[in-house]
């Protein structure tokens, strides 16, 4: 994990201007804003995190490396998209030992939220372990919580 000073400068795009007019003309600093958001960002990718298999995990951040994430609007709903390219072009169900169509067929269904958390976890995951030897296990375990890699 990056060391992060408590005090730093940042860059302010469109998106966080908007959310800081927003807030901030009812009196909240800039800094509590952030703080706020980013906790409660957090929070719902903790509270939406799908329960998938190990395999499931592993063929979802396969398939989402290099995967562009931005703008959300558009990258949180490709992910079902992305996967399905995945197995029917590269057979990544085969590698990972997964039934992929039943695995697009349960991301097609999950909430936004929960496909947001999805994006999360993979790219936290990619951050932690883009080419390190590490027990693929225990990296996705830390990646998407404990509780949220089923034994199917």
């Amino acid at each position: 994990m990056t060391d992060i000073p408590k005090k730093t400068g940042l860059y302010i795009g469109p998106e966080l201007r908007d959310l800081l007019a927003a807030h901030t003309a009812a009196g909240r600093s800039i800094s509590g804003t952030v703080n706020t958001v980013a906790d409660r960002y957090q929070e719902t990718v903790r509270r939406s995190m799908p329960r998938l298999s190990l395999g499931e995990w592993c063929l979802i951040f396969d398939s989402l490396n290099g995967y562009f994430a931005s703008p959300a609007s558009t990258a949180v709903g490709g992910i079902a998209l992305n996967v399905s390219d995945a197995v029917e072009l590269d057979r990544l169900d085969e590698k990972w030992d997964v039934d992929g169509r039943a695995l697009v067929d349960k991301l097609r269904a999950m909430s936004w939220p929960q496909l947001l958390s999805i994006l999360d976890a993979s790219e936290r995951w990619w951050i932690e372990n883009d080419g390190k030897s590490t027990d693929i296990d225990e990296s996705v375990r830390a990646a998407v919580g404990e509780n949220n890699v089923t034994n199917e």
